[in-house]
């Protein structure tokens, strides 16, 4: 078995990071609309901490274009990234809900 690359170990923390960020818009959508640095609530710090992580799958998946373009697996997880990303970015406000309903 082929061993996994530090990139994809990286875009697949930016996955973590962005469901991070999603479990706080279910659970509190009210402190993505005001992201407030200083709040210490649990939602408040896995917000801050979710999007440090989707920062660094940010930086992963543009890391060796277009070389990389090549390799299967990180390609996937590129794909996971960006569906993930633009649903984080769609879900920025209230009207998140409407993947549910």
């Amino acid at each position: 078995m082929k061993a996994i690359s530090n990139i994809d170990r990286y875009l697949m923390v930016g996955i973590i990071g962005l469901a991070m960020i999603l479990f706080v818009a279910y659970n509190q959508p009210s402190i993505l609309n005001a992201f407030n640095f200083a709040d210490a609530t649990p939602n408040g710090l896995l917000a801050k901490l979710g999007a440090i992580l989707s920062i660094v799958g940010l930086l992963a998946f543009f890391y060796g274009f277009p070389q990389s373009f090549y390799i299967f697996t990180t390609n996937v997880l590129r794909f996971i990234y960006v569906i993930g990303f633009g649903i984080a970015s769609y879900c920025s406000e209230n009207d998140w809900q409407c993947f549910f309903i």
